[in-house]
């Protein structure tokens, strides 16, 4: 059904038709693949986008937030028991027709056998947000042709003649070149967006099948699912009372992981250096405050951080909610790096400051915080 769907979608007359049986409920929207909802949402023909909205009704909000879709998500996931039966029903009607897994499956996108579930935090950005990073190889090309036909898909073959798109299914399209009008690589990955929309109890057992699928032979102990959304325990001893007096007036969120959240009194010659780690990929460790900002004169935050020795995290700044800056925070042109952000724009409110110490790739990324101060000149 949803290849005959792909197929309807293909040409501008069957499109309309399309729409027409989705409208009178002869095709459920249900059954409407993510793929063709994304073409939809992105076609260029403003009347056909707005009947596909108006009948499927299933379209994210554009400015939606990512990380906060995915923090959700994970909730969904962590409550409840997970059904494997319905899990690798799901995982094969869903997943395979693009991925393999243990050697069954379709090679559309990469091989999730080895590939982008190593932790639940890896594999929710991975489904929910496939645009984040496409791999090489990977890129969607779509193809428009002399005869009005619209082809997408991974470019698996060129010749001097023809190319070779291989879609969800796995479904080959080979094109003569002298039949092609136009031909682009869209933005996004061949892999559609929307797999977030699923029910709850759907979803959270497709998530758990894909991490840990009987094949991979690891009974779901206690201390496997720890490991698999990143809560392993530590025995680490921790100086709650010095970390909240490190500067009293911000209020420090971190994980527990290795030494972090600590105070180290001499590092890399800074005195009473603050240790943070994020929690997942898509929550960072932060400090947090409400700053005053003078109406006259010009207000600065300014405080430097650091790395580990090996390690790499991002340094995004908000102020009053709002992204006033973003870095990448390692030791290429040394230990230390200054930062300074501008609050003046706010003079004359009160505003809520986040400082986050958000992750690379949850390996090392330990942020290291020097004093942070407050200057208006």
């Amino acid at each position: 059904k949803q290849i005959s769907i792909a197929v309807m979608v293909s040409r501008p007359t069957w499109l309309n038709a399309f729409l027409s049986a989705v409208e009178s409920r002869k095709i459920l929207p249900a059954d409407v693949p993510a793929s063709v909802i994304r073409s939809l949402a992105n076609h260029r023909n403003d009347d056909i986008k707005a009947r596909a909205q108006k009948s499927i009704g299933r379209f994210r909000e554009p400015n939606a937030s990512m990380d906060r879709l995915i923090d959700e998500k994970r909730q969904v996931v962590l409550e409840g028991e997970p059904d494997p039966v319905n899990g690798r029903q799901l995982t094969e009607m869903v997943c395979l027709v693009c991925h393999q897994l243990h050697g069954k499956g379709a090679n559309v996108g990469p091989d999730l056998t080895g590939v982008g579930r190593s932790t639940l935090d890896a594999l929710l950005a991975n489904v929910i947000n496939p645009n984040q990073l496409i791999g090489a190889g990977y890129e969607n090309t779509v193809i428009e042709t002399k005869d009005e036909r619209s082809v997408s898909g991974r470019l698996v073959e060129e010749t001097d003649s023809y190319v070779k798109l291989l879609a969800a299914g796995p479904r080959e399209e080979v094109i003569s070149k002298s039949d092609i009008q136009t031909r682009a690589i869209t933005e996004n990955s061949v892999m559609p967006e929307g797999l977030e929309q699923m029910g709850d109890k759907d979803f959270r057992d497709m998530i758990w099948f894909i991490l840990n699928p009987p094949e991979d032979q690891r009974p779901l102990t206690a201390a496997l699912r720890r490991e698999l959304v990143g809560e392993a325990p530590d025995s680490v001893q921790r100086d709650y009372e010095s970390i909240s007096l490190w500067n009293p007036d911000w209020q420090v969120e971190s994980s527990e992981k290795g030494n972090a959240p600590t105070i180290e009194p001499d590092w890399e010659d800074a005195k009473n250096v603050l240790v943070t780690h994020p929690f997942w990929h898509q929550r960072g460790a932060a400090l947090l405050r409400k700053v005053n900002i003078p109406a006259q004169g010009k207000t600065f935050l300014r405080f430097k951080v650091a790395s580990a020795p090996e390690g790499q995290w991002v340094l995004r700044v908000f102020a009053d909610l709002k992204l006033v800056q973003r870095q990448s925070v390692s030791r290429q042109k040394g230990v230390w790096n200054m930062v300074e952000i501008d609050l003046t724009p706010f003079a004359g409110k009160e505003i809520p400051v986040r400082l986050e110490n958000y992750a690379y790739d949850m390996k090392n990324d330990f942020g290291y915080w020097g004093a942070v101060k407050l200057i208006t000149k």
